[in-house]
């Protein structure tokens, strides 16, 4: 069994990861490295977006974690509706509705039955200060959901401790 000294912050770091991944709903397959320095019985950690499927570097990596491709985003996830969208912004949903229908230029003949919620985002993500807004909203209900990325880590460096590698 492999020691670590520094496990407690390796797990918070790792934890913290895991969260992120969550959280920026990544949409890139993303390795999570861990260094290990045997004399000092360290760890640090890394990541390395995996484009191909294996990693290129030829390193003293260890890839411990690979987190797969978010095919959704938060919109997809986190919120269900123009009602939705609106409390994370801010804003009534008829001002919401409103100010997409601006963006989107309909002029008062226009019947703003026709927005939709894809027309909403859209403008949302036109706007830096609404689009922050929407994922601290994200961040949020992800916390809410009540994973515990601790435990998930704790198990991810436990395994990695328990794994006897093949010594060459």
């Amino acid at each position: 069994m492999r020691e670590l000294k520094n496990r407690e912050e390796v797990v918070k770091v790792l934890a913290s990861m895991l969260r992120g991944f969550d959280v920026e709903m990544n949409s890139f397959e993303t390795d999570v490295y861990l260094y290990y320095n045997a004399e000092e019985k360290t760890a640090e950690l890394d990541t390395f977006v995996n484009a191909g499927g294996n990693s290129w570097l030829n390193d003293d990596h260890e890839t411990i974690y690979r987190d797969d491709c978010h095919f959704d985003s938060m919109y997809e996830v986190g919120f269900q509706s123009i009602s939705d969208l609106a409390e994370a912004v801010g804003l009534s949903e008829k001002d919401l509705i409103a100010k997409t229908a601006e963006f989107l230029e309909f002029d008062e003949d226009d019947d703003l039955d026709e927005i939709d919620y894809w027309d909403v985002v859209s403008f949302i993500k036109s706007d830096c200060d609404l689009s922050d807004k929407v994922k601290a909203a994200f961040a949020e209900w992800i916390d809410e959901q009540g994973e515990d990325y601790e435990s998930q880590a704790d198990d991810i460096i436990r395994e990695w401790e328990e794994y006897e590698p093949d010594e060459d």
